[in-house]
């Protein structure tokens, strides 16, 4: 599987305060010169303080149609500082990456990257409840305390409500936590050391390298401080899934997308056809695109495939080479009308790409071909889930429809995973000898899924008269699995 470029804007992280330092600029001829330049050339007013406070002392220059700020200060240590707060951080950055700002104009030897503030910013729901907020972050800071080595944890009451804040404000790495009229902000403030091994890649226009680098400081330093069972992280759960799967793997696998909570995937669409789509968009991957054709509509780029329909085939590992071949062509052959399928996906932004223009069936040299538009963005696209190699295929529609149950059961946003047995065996309507066949592949793909790490080995028996009987995957057994077994519940491992 192919890295995800980590970019800011794919992992929806803004810069929010940024920070330049120069030595041995202190005189008033030279600071009205960058104030002349950043007023003139990208529209920042600009401001005039002194010492280590943002004080100002003198308006520079100012035009009261914007509110894009830089402060210019000369601080104790004889070191001229230009900030830039907020959403100036957030414009400033964009120029330096558009190259709007030269720096040459600034003193090469000694211009310093000395803060620079990454932010997540959770949009509230309707149901959002500040009592809640306030437990959460009650609760991390008795989670860091405990289960961390950090010792200066506080929560500040503030008018606006209370703030969570890590570290002292001192340390190079400074994480903020606090509500706002329409967010919740969770935002980490990096200061000198900690931009040591990136500031380079940003006055050397390296983009990529320099958001990748941060991307990863900002979530792997993050992700310590936090239980990972709370509405308030979910973001940052999507992240760990995500980056545990942004690897090579040598094995085969089934990358899986969010499914929704509240549509059923057997409901309208045969199950087969459901599974076919997973399966083909894992199989994108695999395929070259150097050779293709583009076709550009409505900005978004299609690359137009032809491939062996005995590819696809021998992907997916069939032993019934003939009886797919027949099915998987009329696949195809509709694989443009899928979108019943695709709205059960929970990300909007997937759904759009997992849509297809146009799929079609031909026979050459008496052999098939499969024709596809496809849209670039899903060869790069990184799945939340990666399942085990046995999700690879299934071997006939009662497997199907089993795999795709546990697949269901798996693919959500909670941690908390439940799989209802109960509602399931009687969905099937089978005599009680094949019944006892599904629950002994649903104990192995369980046991398959604990040794790929995707879930943890402890498991919940919930009977139908509300009894709980907690067990080791090893314990699990097809006797285990009664008629008075309502559903299994096993929870997410992440690292």
């Amino acid at each position: 599987m192919k890295q995800e470029k980590m970019t800011f804007e794919s992992h929806k992280l803004q810069v929010d305060f940024l920070t330049l330092s120069m030595d041995n600029v202190n005189n008033t001829k030279r600071i009205h010169e960058f104030a002349n330049y950043l007023f003139k050339n990208s529209g920042f007013n600009c401001f005039l303080s002194e010492g280590n406070t943002r004080k100002i002392t003198q308006t520079l220059f100012q035009n009261l149609s914007t509110k894009d700020t830089a402060i210019i200060r000369l601080n104790y240590w004889n070191v001229t500082v230009i900030e830039f707060p907020g959403q100036s951080g957030q414009k400033l950055y964009q120029l330096i990456k558009s190259r709007q700002l030269d720096w040459r104009f600034f003193p090469s030897q000694s211009l310093n990257l000395t803060r620079f503030d990454l932010c997540y910013q959770l949009i509230k729901t309707d149901t959002f409840d500040s009592r809640e907020l306030d437990r959460f972050l009650i609760n991390s800071r008795r989670h860091i305390l405990e289960k961390t080595q950090t010792r200066t944890v506080k929560l500040i009451n503030s008018k606006k409500g209370v703030i969570l804040g890590i570290n002292k404000r001192s340390n190079p790495r400074y994480i903020r936590v606090y509500e706002t009229k329409k967010t919740i902000r969770f935002e980490l403030e990096l200061k000198n050391s900690a931009l040591k091994d990136v500031k380079e890649k940003l006055f050397s226009y390296q983009f990529d390298d320099f958001e990748s680098r941060l991307n990863e400081l900002y979530f792997h330093y993050i992700k310590k401080f936090f239980i990972l069972d709370s509405y308030f992280v979910t973001w940052l759960i999507d992240f760990i899934r995500k980056d545990c799967q942004n690897q090579e793997h040598t094995q085969p696998v089934l990358a899986v997308e969010y499914f929704t909570n509240t549509t059923c995937i057997f409901e309208n669409q045969p199950s087969e056809k459901v599974y076919h789509l997973l399966q083909f968009l894992n199989f994108i991957k695999t395929l070259n695109r150097e050779n293709c054709t583009q076709h550009l509509l409505e900005g978004k780029t299609y690359f137009i495939h032809n491939f062996l329909l005995n590819d696809f085939i021998n992907f997916i590992g069939t032993k019934d080479i003939e009886t797919q071949r027949f099915n998987t062509r009329g696949y195809f052959n509709q694989l443009h009308k899928n979108d019943p399928i695709i709205q059960q996906f929970q990300d909007g932004s997937f759904r759009i790409f997992a849509t297809f223009l146009y799929s079609s069936v031909y026979k050459k040299s008496n052999r098939w071909f499969v024709r596809i538009y496809i849209n670039e963005d899903l060869y790069q696209h990184v799945y939340p889930f990666l399942l085990s190699k046995s999700f690879r295929n299934y071997n006939n529609k009662t497997d199907c429809i089993l795999k795709l149950k546990l697949i269901r059961s798996i693919s959500i946003k909670s941690t908390k995973k439940v799989f209802y047995l109960s509602q399931f065996i009687e969905q099937l309507k089978l005599s009680g000898c094949r019944v006892v066949n599904v629950k002994q592949d649903l104990i192995f793909l369980i046991q398959e899924i604990v040794e790929e790490g995707l879930i943890q080995s402890k498991l919940e028996l919930v009977y139908k008269n509300g009894n709980i009987e907690q067990l080791d995957q090893d314990q699990l057994t097809i006797k285990k699995l009664n008629t008075r077994v309502k559903y299994l519940v096993f929870y997410e491992k992440l690292n």
